[in-house]
């Protein structure tokens, strides 16, 4: 799909349509809207209301950022004493959309997660948990810098664990992704902390979901790092090409939550809004080709590669619980400074030339030269070895 700022209007202008429809599924007027955590109220539908709360902001967040773009995309060519102000303007403008990355992140790994406890009592308990967390933090900030104890706030928090443990009776601790487990495998009446419930989302997430989240540190440490401030200065020119790939990266992630949405309430049929974001996500091959492209599903042990320092071997390779890929490598080069010959690498290496396909092609040309030539593994990998370092100049610049 080509990105321009006629397709971001019709982005965003889809995310608002297709929320809209959610929300008269919901049906939960917005202006007598507030958290009930009550069992009398549907914690489900109220949970799903608080998250296209969040979802709009987002969506206006855009609007500024893509009216933003469509002014600065033509502007005249900065002058090389204004490129250093230009990058910190582009940069302000990719920090604002992070937060929003950031909780639209967050919002996600939530609605996966309840993908296998899609009921209205996890719902709760998830509220419950999530509320007595924050009471909690308020309780230990009220002790620690005014060195008092607080008997209402006690006796609320006495009453939420104890309704949270009520409900928990009746749940079952594999799908509560959310709350801690004792070593038993109890549930206890504590949200884990949020690399853990990362784990738990991402070892039942789609492809598509893995190709936007990746990893912790990837869908929560880097956007929340733009939050804070930077400590080590590093030189670079951000351009209007960085700021337009964050706004693409926010609309995607946009139409995931909206999908997502749209499963945990079982609408089928769709229609309007929520077909076009069926259809965008369906359509769009990108999250998908990432996906392989950062599992690498093509690479075999002996395979030649490309690595960052250069060409390689692959001597072995495993696989994570993810399902993504680490490979060890031999390298054809002695790196610089480097002692070890080896390495672990993920994602960062590239198809050079297939073991089989090199292999086949020097028996091929030893053959014709010599009909009855007796095959010596050892020297054959050395001469497919010497093949590959004799044409790494040559490919140079050209991956």
């Amino acid at each position: 799909m080509e990105h321009n700022e006629d397709t971001h209007e019709k982005m965003y202008e889809l995310l608002m349509h297709a929320a809209s429809q959610l929300r008269k599924k919901l049906a939960i007027d917005d202006s007598l809207f507030r958290v009930q955590l009550s069992p009398s109220t549907d914690s489900k539908k109220y949970f799903l209301h608080n998250v296209l709360n969040e979802f709009d902001k987002a969506v206006v967040s855009l609007i500024f950022a893509c009216g933003f773009l469509r002014n600065n995309r033509n502007a005249a060519q900065r002058q090389e004493i204004d490129k250093p102000m230009s990058s910190k303007i582009f940069q302000t403008k990719i920090d604002e959309l992070a937060l929003w990355r950031r909780k639209l992140v967050e919002v996600l790994a939530d609605l996966i997660g309840f993908k296998k406890a899609n009921v209205a009592s996890y719902y709760h308990h998830y509220n419950l948990l999530y509320e007595l967390n924050k009471k909690k933090k308020d309780a230990k900030d009220r002790k620690t810098f005014w060195g008092c104890t607080n008997k209402t706030a006690a006796r609320e928090i006495k009453a939420i664990e104890d309704n949270a443990q009520q409900i928990s009776i009746n749940l079952d601790p594999q799908k509560c992704w959310y709350a801690e487990k004792n070593k038993a495998g109890q549930i206890q009446q504590k949200l884990s902390n949020e690399s853990s419930r990362f784990e738990s989302i991402l070892s039942i997430a789609s492809k598509h979901h893995k190709a936007l989240l990746l990893s912790y540190r990837n869908a929560f440490g880097k956007p929340s790092e733009l939050l804070h401030p930077e400590r080590i200065t590093e030189a670079k020119d951000t351009t209007v090409q960085d700021f337009e790939q964050a706004i693409r990266g926010l609309l995607l992630l946009g139409l995931h939550v909206l999908s997502a949405i749209k499963d945990l309430l079982r609408i089928h049929n769709v229609k309007g809004g929520l077909k076009q974001v069926a259809n965008a996500i369906k359509k769009n091959p990108f999250p998908i080709s990432l996906f392989t492209f950062r599992t690498n599903p093509s690479l075999f042990v002996r395979d030649f590669v490309i690595s960052p320092t250069g060409p390689a071997q692959i001597i072995k390779k495993s696989k994570s619980r993810f399902g993504y890929r680490t490979y060890h490598v031999k390298f054809l080069i002695a790196q610089k400074g480097v002692s070890s010959t080896k390495e672990f690498l993920p994602e960062e290496i590239r198809l050079l030339a297939p073991y089989k396909t090199l292999k086949q092609k020097i028996l091929k040309i030893l053959l014709e030269a010599n009909p009855s030539i007796k095959i010596d593994n050892r020297k054959l990998n050395k001469a497919m070895k010497n093949q590959v370092l004799e044409s790494w100049p040559l490919m140079q610049g050209k991956i």
